[in-house]
């Protein structure tokens, strides 16, 4: 969905990995805000691309790297105008499952890269332990802090749902500017096409003017030798 935000309690860059006493690590919910350049072609059309391939979250141990995967994002933009996309990883995925004390956690994009016009705007990370999501009353009441990570979500979302509207409306306005631009480019093909027409047409009846011209003069000249 359209979007420049993510939430603010979600930790932006590289996390480091701190096991918590007693409690296990249940999920990770990764944060990606990207941009398409749709002006930078790529070797297939992205509208045949079913999902985007080039962000990645990665672990690393001790610098290394022990562990990556592409986040599933389905879809593909439109336009150039700045998305957001959130994935749950949960315990059983390898990306949490390997995740050991002191260990580093980062998102970034494919290298080298597949669409060369997706650009990685921002990104963060919410590690989520046992008894983060387990809350079944009613949150509405309870502060930020206390509300379970699907509450906190579900208000995330809503707030973005609030400014959807005028989002939309510049995304439509952007993709009627791509197809305006499709549009004057095939005008402007035309008329290279017709202004090509008309000289070679001019071109031909100055051939046959001409061509008559010197058959008539060819005759002229043999008549005034008989």
């Amino acid at each position: 969905m359209p979007g420049t935000k993510l939430p603010e309690w979600f930790s932006a860059g590289t996390v480091s990995f701190s096991k918590r006493k007693n409690l296990d690590l249940t999920s990770v919910v990764v944060g990606a805000i990207i941009s398409i350049n749709h002006n930078i072609d790529i070797p297939i059309r992205r509208e045949e691309m079913p999902c985007i391939i080039d962000v990645e979250a990665n672990v690393f141990k001790l610098g290394k790297r022990i562990f990556n995967t592409t986040l599933n994002i389905h879809g593909m933009p439109r336009t150039n105008v700045d998305h957001i996309h959130l994935c749950r990883f949960k315990d059983y995925h390898p990306l949490v499952s390997l995740l050991k004390d002191a260990d580093t956690f980062c998102v970034t994009t494919r290298s080298p890269p597949f669409d060369k016009g997706l650009k990685l705007k921002k990104c963060g990370v919410h590690l989520i332990f046992e008894g983060d999501d387990d809350y079944e009353g009613e949150e509405e009441s309870l502060d930020i802090g206390l509300q379970s990570v699907s509450e906190r979500l579900t208000r995330f979302f809503n707030t973005c749902d609030e400014g959807v509207d005028d989002t939309e409306s510049e995304d439509d306005r952007c993709q009627h500017e791509l197809e305006q631009e499709k549009e004057e480019t095939g005008t402007r093909l035309l008329g290279f096409n017709f202004k090509g027409s008309s000289i070679i047409s001019f071109l031909l009846s100055l051939f046959f003017v001409l061509l008559g011209w010197f058959w008539f003069k060819f005759m002229s000249s043999a008549v005034k030798r008989d």
